[in-house]
């Protein structure tokens, strides 16, 4: 027996240990115009069976006053004496009246049962025992929440009747249970009679008439957190009066995830065929209060038409329409409207209509598709006088198709620099259509492999390439397939154009010299077919201030850097750019002193004139000097010619006539002086001109 017992406490230990990890209690609050109802519940068995035994204390604190926030808040006590269930003569009354009493009633002081002396059966029923406390309370938290009333008798609801429209409150609910017997966390609501509001009116009522019967069904997803249960109100006289079709309300469990789940449904006997029912469905709250009605919704029972219609067979003609034929016994003409024609591409459906009268006549038994789709399911359907529809089983038809899809059209492919590329085209139109295949080469000539194992659905498409190898282009193709597996003559090539990631190799200086012109820096170009640009920096010796002095053309192999202090060190370094903004590494550094510049003269103005009525252009220019010149020197390019030396003129002269000229071209001048005793001055500012 002491082993049995210790075994029991164990269980017990164990099971109040895990109730006490995360024991709570949960609050529910409702503004009505002036009360506000509470309502709350324990989040495990254990704490509500001490609840029933200790009790609740409810605390209100005043927060907000005329819309101002208190500091601190006000507290009032609104229960002193505690809340527990009423003692079982308050509920016997009850039980008669209200089932739900009934329930919580049972679930709170219903008799339990007692170990026996067979321990060997003890073990079992403390087990079983557990799971009593399980079913007594969820019994009980079902019962307070179908009756408000109940719910204040279970000791789990609260009217505070003295709230004031100007105030907002929040309510704590405290487990009177202590805390060496159990820790049960207060549950707290932020509520005021200003958040009154009207409960909301279901939606989506829908019914289907049949023999004598009616299937009601109303939106669920919108309205299950709101209303606990609802009650179903029926009226034969045309929606006058109203009444309940039950004593109960309905109560829907079913928690599935299929679509039926967005909808309660209840089926309803009606007394009377061709009799007009009106319907209307209403909401009750965890709080006892009854919501505004549906819309209504009415309609008549109708009996059931004793027939089936089947398809019996088809004929295809030359032109390939479809005749379908069918089965139907003629003596059931008189019950029915007609027939519908339906066709579906998929066995499961959807279908849809086919036939353009809205309805074929009842003597109708065959029925020709003009344009019918290469593999189809077709159904028929008769339609009674009361429109119920009742169809056949689904009956397959598959024409000889040999005529593949169109060419898909209008193909675009983006690639970023990751190698991932998006493909998008004209979706084909074809009905049969199946998907497509997409083909991809490394070379335009070469043969292209199928990437796609099997036809894909849609009109969009991506693949990852490597961006790592030698070829900056990669191709692709595109067919289409149809249900027959007809296929499609593939698309024009698409070219896709890898994103350049490799720098160019960078330049190589060749000779950098000082003259009284400035610092000439000659180089060898990039190896790289791709270079658009090079850019030139320069920095004074001694500093790491690289600055740009020059954007050149990717052929210019010198540049004279003129604009220096004498006898300063300068360092010069060169780096290439490719056509995708990729700069190569820097080339190496050289370094050089200014000579000065003074003492062979400067070059203060040059100017140029175009004279077509002469056809010719006119080159002058102002050199200052304390030597006169022997000669000047004039260098010319025309369009994207580099410059050379074109004339040697008279030391004397201070303006150059060209009349060697093309029309339509542009002309860049360049002046040196050159001295008697061979010293030569740096070149003038360029002179450009359009003629």
């Amino acid at each position: 027996m002491k082993r049995i017992l210790g075994l029991i406490i164990w269980i017990s230990t164990i099971a109040i240990t895990q109730a006490q990890q995360n024991s709570e209690v949960k609050v529910l609050a409702r503004a009505q115009e002036d009360v506000i109802l509470l309502r709350w519940a324990p989040t495990d068995a254990i704490s509500w069976e001490y609840g029933n035994k200790y009790g609740y204390t409810i605390e209100r604190y005043t927060v907000i006053k005329d819309s101002v926030l208190l500091k601190p808040a006000v507290k009032i006590l609104l229960t002193p004496g505690g809340i527990k269930p009423e003692p079982p003569e308050v509920w016997e009354p009850r039980i008669d009246q209200n089932d739900y009493a009934a329930i919580a009633a049972q679930a709170i002081y219903g008799e339990t049962f007692e170990l026996t002396e067979d321990y060997a059966k003890d073990i079992v029923q403390v087990i079983n025992k557990t799971k009593e406390l399980e079913q007594r309370f969820s019994f009980a938290l079902f019962a307070a929440d179908q009756s408000f009333k109940v719910a204040e008798m279970s000791g789990l609801a609260f009217v505070d009747k003295n709230a004031r429209e100007n105030e907002k409150y929040m309510y704590k609910v405290i487990s009177n249970v202590p805390d060496s017997v159990q820790q049960i966390t207060p549950g707290t609501f932020f509520i005021g009679l200003m958040d009154h509001a009207p409960l909301p009116q279901p939606i989506d009522l829908e019914a289907t008439f049949g023999d004598r019967i009616v299937m009601l069904k109303w939106n669920r997803e919108f309205f299950e957190r709101v209303y606990n249960s609802f009650v179903i109100e029926r009226s034969d006289d045309g929606g006058g009066t109203f009444r309940q079709i039950s004593n109960q309300p309905l109560i829907n469990a079913y928690t599935g995830d299929t679509p039926d789940a967005r909808y309660y449904y209840k089926m309803d006997s009606i007394p009377e065929n061709h009799i007009k029912y009106v319907y209307r469905v209403r909401g009750i709250s965890a709080f006892g209060e009854i919501g505004p009605p549906s819309e209504t919704i009415e309609g008549e029972g109708f009996e059931l038409v004793n027939a089936q219609v089947g398809i019996t067979g088809h004929d295809i003609d030359g032109a390939n329409n479809v005749r379908i034929n069918w089965g139907f016994r003629a003596e059931k003409e008189t019950d029915i409207r007609g027939f519908e024609v339906q066709r579906s591409g998929k066995q499961s459906g959807p279908f849809n209509n086919i036939n353009e009268e809205e309805i074929l006549q009842p003597g109708t038994r065959s029925y020709i598709d003009q344009r019918p789709l290469s593999t189809a399911y077709y159904r028929i359907g008769f339609v009674t006088k009361y429109n119920e529809r009742r169809y056949s089983h689904p009956y397959l038809v598959q024409l000889e198709d040999s005529i593949p899809p169109a060419i898909p059209k209008g193909i675009s492919a983006v690639i970023d620099t990751s190698g991932i590329i998006s493909f998008t085209w004209i979706a084909n139109q074809e009905e049969d259509l199946l998907g497509y295949r997409v083909y991809r080469s490394n070379f335009k000539n070469s043969e292209f492999s199928q990437l796609t194992s099997s036809p894909i659905r849609i009109n969009s498409f991506q693949d990852t390439i490597s961006l790592k190898n030698l070829t900056d282009k990669i191709y692709y193709r595109i067919s289409a397939v149809d249900s027959r597996y007809n296929v499609s003559e593939m698309s024009d090539i698409i070219e896709v154009i890898k994103p350049d990631l490799i720098p160019p190799v960078p330049p190589v200086f060749e000779k950098v010299e000082a003259s009284s012109e400035g610092i000439t820096i000659k180089w060898t170009g990039s190896s790289s077919t791709d270079v658009s640009k090079l850019i030139l920096y320069r920095r004074q010796a001694r500093t790491d201030n690289w600055a740009i002095i020059a954007d050149l053309a990717a052929t210019d192999t010198f540049y004279v850097d003129r604009n220096l202090t004498s006898g300063t060190r300068y360092g010069y370094l060169l780096v290439a750019v490719d056509e995708a903004g990729n700069e190569s590494d820097p080339s190496k550094p050289v370094t050089l002193a200014a000579l000065d510049q003074v003492q062979t003269g400067r070059f203060v103005k040059i100017n140029s004139r175009v004279s077509r009525e002469e056809k010719l252009v006119r080159v002058s220019w102002q050199f200052e000097s304390v030597q006169e010149p022997s000669a000047y020197l004039i260098y010319r390019s025309a369009e994207d010619e580099p410059i050379a030396l074109y004339r040697r003129i008279n030391g004397s002269s201070r303006e150059f006539i060209d009349r060697e000229l093309t029309n339509h071209t542009q002309y860049k001048y360049r002046i040196k002086a050159v001295f008697s005793d061979g010293r030569e001055s740096g070149f003038s500012e360029e002179a450009m001109v359009r003629y």
